[in-house]
């Protein structure tokens, strides 16, 4: 299986209630139909969830999506929760699937703690 991010995802905590999931575009430039999920402790946040590629402007995340990044660009999914987080260790996971061009999925887990 293809890891496109190498699952370098980096984690950002803003108030206990937005989370940043940062990645680096490390394969190369294109355009792609995606289908992206987010969890955050197991709890499926993909409706309260945006992406921003490169200097774009942040998108809510939809089924089969198409988005276009060049090589090197940063990838910054905001979750907006409904609640806070409590202060203790915590798991982001972010499973992604290229539907085209080419198709593969992986998946991106991360331990954080606030």
């Amino acid at each position: 299986m293809i890891n496109m991010y190498e699952c370098n995802m980096n984690v950002e905590v803003k108030d206990n209630k937005t989370i940043l999931l940062k990645l680096k575009n490390n394969v190369g430039s294109g355009e792609a139909t995606v289908n992206i999920q987010v969890f955050i402790d197991g709890q499926d946040v993909t409706d309260r969830s945006k992406l921003k590629i490169g200097n774009r402007d942040f998108n809510p995340i939809t089924k089969n999506m198409n988005v276009y990044s060049f090589y090197g660009d940063d990838l910054i999914i905001k979750v907006e929760l409904e609640e806070p987080l409590q202060p203790k260790k915590h798991e982001a996971k972010l499973r992604y699937e290229i539907i085209s061009p080419i198709w593969l999925s992986d998946t991106c887990t991360k331990e954080f703690t606030i």
